[in-house]
């Protein structure tokens, strides 16, 4: 298979037999790296949310610990918002991009 290409300067169309090669090697290693930034982002949430929820919260009959009528679980929502949203249009990247040398 063939990719065709517009080259926008003269308008002529190119086609290139080596792209199907070309573009598996090229982003297969960038799928891996924002896989693992996006566990690592997570994971850091993770341990955010179980922070809050073993402080602020009550235990529960179940064994577990809720943050039920309590205005501490909006933080929860905050931290996502700020950690994600706002601090990637920011910067352009999140703390598990940078550690592992990513860009948007």
């Amino acid at each position: 298979m063939s990719w065709q290409f517009m080259d926008h300067v003269s308008g002529n169309e190119t086609f290139d037999k080596d792209a199907d090669t070309k573009m598996a090697i090229k982003t297969e290693p960038k799928l891996l790296r924002r896989c693992l930034a996006t566990i690592i982002d997570y994971g850091i949430y993770l341990g955010f949310f179980v922070w809050l929820l073993t402080t602020y919260g009550v235990p529960n009959d179940e064994g577990g610990y809720t943050l039920s009528n309590d205005p501490k679980g909006w933080w929860v929502l905050i931290a996502w918002v700020i950690w994600f949203p706002v601090i990637e249009s920011i910067t352009g990247q999140t703390l598990g991009k940078l550690i592992l040398g990513s860009e948007l």
